[in-house]
């Protein structure tokens, strides 16, 4: 938990340095049954990730992932999975993992 909040502080941060300001949401199912961290909005596209404290990401770790993108398919075409490991890991052709300090 802890973790997942340094994440969203610093995502938080970036968002209101900029100067077109994007906006950090969350996403659920209505069953609850699958969820996205933070979901990155802008005009464009939305950017969806997932926080895991684990130094090893799997690709099941990027399930809320691939359920939003099933979701919002014409906004959204990949996500991250930001982790406390070191490497920047392909986790699926769509779906990087990578260190929270990168």
């Amino acid at each position: 938990f802890h973790f997942e909040n340094l994440i969203v502080t610093q995502l938080l941060a970036w968002r209101d340095a900029r100067e077109a300001r994007a906006e950090l949401l969350h996403w659920r199912t209505a069953d609850g049954a699958a969820e996205v961290d933070v979901l990155i909005e802008t005009p464009q596209r939305i950017i969806p990730i997932e926080i895991k404290s684990t130094t090893r990401p799997t690709i099941g770790d990027a399930a809320g992932l691939h359920a939003f993108r099933r979701a919002q398919p014409k906004r959204c075409d990949g996500g991250i999975v930001v982790h406390d490991g070191a490497q920047v890991i392909t986790l699926a052709p769509d779906v990087v993992a990578v260190p929270w300090w990168v």
